[in-house]
């Protein structure tokens, strides 16, 4: 596993301070001079959390503007690295816990997606937790499930890469499946509930995929293996 820099740690430290003092600035200048009266201290601390969480997606997002991370292996000791680590206090720190504990409600989750650069297509949507969206594609009428995993990082002792996932039109992910890097869900797929789809597997057009790991039982419209019937 690569070892936190102190560097990193600073950047991002700097960061939270100036979305800190950004934000309470915005607000005292916004709300001052308007008669809120006994709604002021519940406005004020509203519209701090808004803007303080705007501010800290607006660095990340010129962060990552500036210095992309790419897909593939990440080695130790680079500027690619450094970033990364950047990258990861953002969501440790300020986006997981928004998402994890459901602060961001379902219907607005996409947004916050879209924001830290995933592509979402029309009526698609991710209750469950993408880690890295700017490394996720949906397509449209797409759903990945509450629980539901989507990783395209992969940390495997020393070993530290992104392998981009992408999600077709009409797929279903269930509840509480792991989608891991590199994976492919083609058009019209459905992932069966606490499946896990393990790196780099592509799972074709209208396939049902069940199971730890994960393997194809059938085809929608078509029989399957499972005991209900039920695709």
């Amino acid at each position: 596993m690569h070892k936190m820099t102190l560097p990193a740690i600073a950047l991002f430290a700097c960061i939270y301070s100036f979305a800190i003092l950004f934000a309470g600035v915005t607000v005292w200048f916004a709300l001052r001079t308007l008669p809120l009266d006994s709604f002021r201290e519940i406005a004020m601390i509203a519209s701090f959390l808004i803007c303080f969480v705007f501010y800290m997606i607006l660095a990340q997002r010129v962060l990552i503007g500036m210095r992309p991370l790419p897909f593939g292996e990440i080695e130790q000791r680079t500027h690619t690295e450094f970033t990364y680590f950047v990258h990861t206090l953002f969501f440790l720190f300020i986006f997981n816990p928004l998402i994890e504990t459901s602060l961001v409600p379902i219907p607005l989750r996409k947004v916050l997606y879209v924001l830290l650069g995933a592509q979402i297509g029309k009526n698609s949507f991710p209750s469950g937790v993408l880690t890295d969206p700017a490394f996720v594609k949906m397509g449209k009428n797409s759903i990945v499930g509450l629980q539901a995993l989507v990783v395209p990082h992969v940390i495997e002792g020393d070993r530290l890469a992104f392998y981009p996932i992408e999600i077709g039109n009409n797929v279903t992910i269930r509840a509480q499946s792991m989608i891991m890097a590199g994976a492919q869900i083609k058009d019209g797929a459905i992932i069966g509930a606490q499946a896990l789809i393990t790196k780099g597997t592509v799972v074709g057009e209208n396939e049902i995929w069940v199971g730890t790991p994960a393997r194809m039982v059938g085809k929608r419209g078509g029989q399957t293996q499972t005991s209900s019937g039920c695709p």
